[in-house]
């Protein structure tokens, strides 16, 4: 589960913030994941919710803001969700559409006290 390691980062950042901020206390972590990220919501939530007991984000509020994948077909242009890395385009069939949107995985904010 590779979402542990990525949480694992996502802590010591906002730490070392909090640290440079002078503050007691993290108070709330948002994050961007993109639904083609390769990252598990469900595994980053449960990921969370064990590696932040004890740490200074033990209460902290985590909100995770989804980004749905986006394509836009090479062939002839258009526009259109994607669920899976390897989809086709609904227009006109072909194959590998540029992926526009939804791969992103970031730390958005921190917000401390």
């Amino acid at each position: 589960m590779h979402e542990m390691g990525l949480v694992f980062r996502i802590i010591d950042m906002a730490a070392e913030h909090a640290r440079k901020m002078h503050a007691r206390k993290i108070t709330k972590v948002e994050i961007v994941l993109g639904d083609l990220s390769g990252v598990m919501y469900e595994s980053l939530v449960f990921s969370f919710d064990t590696a932040i007991k004890g740490t200074m984000l033990a209460d902290a509020e985590i909100v995770i803001e989804r980004v749905r994948g986006r394509g836009r077909c090479n062939a002839c242009g258009r526009e259109f969700d994607v669920v899976k890395l390897h989809e086709i385009c609904p227009g006109c069939a072909a194959p590998h559409p540029q992926i526009i949107q939804g791969r992103q995985f970031q730390l958005k904010s921190i917000s401390v006290i």
